[in-house]
């Protein structure tokens, strides 16, 4: 975690477990971090009508949030808004599928309409088994 405006340099440690359920129409993740300690869950769709994903995003601290996720390639993006100070900012979670192993992992955020982003967290995660 970089130090920013909205954090502190920290390191951290976590996990990420995803699975698609028995028929195939989501995928369920649960990712749980230790500092600050937080758990959340998301639960990801696709709709081939609108050609769209959209993320539930279900945190223990505030209201679920419904989220739409782009693809272009390798990068997935998870867009929101959330609250900091009062204000809601835009944030953006982007996933870079390196291979099918492994991926890189940005929480970015932008207080200027999405014109220019600072990563705060910065992750990469291994998969460690099928």
């Amino acid at each position: 975690i970089y130090e920013t405006p909205y954090s502190h340099a920290h390191s951290d440690s976590g996990s990420l477990d995803c699975n698609w359920v028995p028929n195939s129409g989501y995928m369920v993740c649960d990712y749980s971090s230790n500092d600050p300690p937080h758990n959340h869950l998301s639960v990801i769709t696709y709709d081939p009508a609108a050609n769209a994903y959209t993320e539930v995003l279900i945190r223990q601290e505030s209201k679920p949030s419904w989220n739409k996720m782009t693809q272009s390639g390798d990068t997935w993006t998870i867009s929101s808004e959330i609250p900091y100070k009062g204000k809601p900012v835009m944030s953006r979670d982007v996933f870079i599928f390196t291979s099918p192993n492994r991926h890189i992992t940005r929480v970015q955020i932008s207080s200027n309409n999405g014109r220019s982003w600072t990563t705060m967290i910065e992750t990469t995660a291994v998969k460690i088994a099928s």
